[in-house]
């Protein structure tokens, strides 16, 4: 999947280029820093590489393990069709190892958006902190807009991404996110908070992901200020086996904010499903099947109002399996299946598809959905779903 995206990517870049006039660069681990950075002269470090780029420019990177860390440095581009990218050469495994004496692998901080970063294995084995850091400077403000596609994140001792400090407008498409914070540091925070997603900022998109096997929660969106973590959108991901570390990892908490969403997803062998708590607002969480996780299905709790659950599916869980648990203020519970068989293709096979038959097919609720990009207010642009069957596949 990774090498046919970057290899569509590759194309969407040479017909840029074309119009533009953008420059291609390239890094391998058999090159030198006093070259040309042309695929026949590449450069040797993903840093000197970055430090050629300009709105429109791409800097492809060779297959190999590179011992750095991108601190910052890459240069903001002009608008997603004039971004700056950072990928994988097609058909390539580009593994970013940064080595102990280095904190993360990406930071983003300051003046830093439009920026691209795909088909990249991001492994932070040897660091002591996240993967990856979107967050402010204290003089130059906060890094926005920036998407990670198609990479893996994975071996963070604290988050495997981490969003901060008034970094908006982010997005994280099809990536896998997994085995993060099981080391962790016990003397700053136990292990059990350290998330594969840390979202602490408004407007980001999760789209296309599988979470799993992380310490605390597979996606954990929340701002201990309660002014951030608004309007953040996450759809059509996989959160599995994550809460290694307790019982509190749910694969999904909204909480906090104002207008978040959960929809399309698969939450199953978690500690919990999902969660929407801490003084959350007008949560919507709508057509997810959520299976078999240890604790809860779908909990709202005391601390959160004008909650929204429709078309969603929760069976077998181990906490109150045959209800939802909602303790929430004028939550709206919509056409729900719950504590029913659903009649899955293969459970065990963690295949959610409904078979015919299933009680959730044409049972749901037509509901507005957020708008696809994370660029919009999802408060104000919403489609109409035409389907209305229960849980995150629809029946086909």
């Amino acid at each position: 999947m990774i090498s046919r995206a970057i290899l569509i990517l590759s194309m969407w870049i040479l017909s840029s280029m074309a119009a533009t006039g953008a420059r291609s660069y390239f890094t391998a681990i058999t090159g030198d820093d006093s070259n040309s950075g042309t695929q026949a002269q590449p450069f040797r470090s993903i840093h000197r590489g970055v430090l050629a780029l300009r709105p429109g420019d791409t800097l492809t990177i060779r297959e190999g393990v590179y011992a750095e860390a991108i601190e910052a440095s890459i240069p903001a581009g002009e608008s997603w069709s004039t971004p700056v990218t950072v990928c994988a050469f097609s058909g390539e495994k580009v593994i970013i190892r940064p080595n102990a004496s280095q904190e993360r692998a990406f930071t983003f901080r300051g003046p830093q958006h439009h920026i691209v970063i795909s088909g990249l294995i991001i492994d932070g084995a040897n660091t002591p902190y996240d993967c990856i850091k979107i967050t402010n400077s204290t003089t130059t403000g906060p890094s926005h807009h920036i998407r990670f596609q198609e990479c893996e994140i994975l071996n963070a001792n604290e988050q495997g991404i981490l969003v901060s400090g008034g970094a908006n407008y982010n997005e994280f498409r099809n990536l896998k996110v997994h085995n993060c914070g099981l080391s962790g540091r016990p003397h700053k925070m136990p292990l059990d908070h350290y998330h594969g997603f840390y979202i602490a900022t408004d407007h980001n998109l999760v789209s296309g992901c599988s979470v799993y096997h992380n310490a605390g929660y597979g996606i954990h969106c929340y701002d201990d200020s309660k002014t951030s973590a608004n309007f953040n959108v996450v759809r059509d991901s996989r959160c599995y086996d994550n809460g290694v570390a307790g019982l509190s990892g749910a694969g999904i908490i909204l909480s906090s904010g104002t207008g978040n969403c959960a929809f399309d997803n698969v939450i199953f062998g978690n500690a919990c499903g999902i969660a929407v708590d801490y003084s959350a607002v007008d949560t919507r969480v709508f057509n997810n099947t959520v299976y078999g996780n240890r604790k809860y299905g779908i909990y709202v709790s005391s601390r959160s109002r004008a909650t929204t659950i429709t078309n969603n599916i929760s069976f077998r869980n181990g906490w109150n399996p045959q209800i939802l648990d909602d303790a929430g203020q004028d939550t709206a519970l919509v056409t729900n299946l719950s504590g029913v068989d659903p009649m899955f293709v293969d459970a065990a096979g963690s295949d959610f598809h409904l078979k015919s038959g299933s009680p959730a097919i044409g049972r749901g609720t037509a509901v507005r959905e957020p708008d696809s990009a994370a660029e919009v207010d999802t408060r104000a642009n919403r489609t109409m779903r035409a389907r209305q069957d229960i849980g995150a596949y629809e029946h086909r």
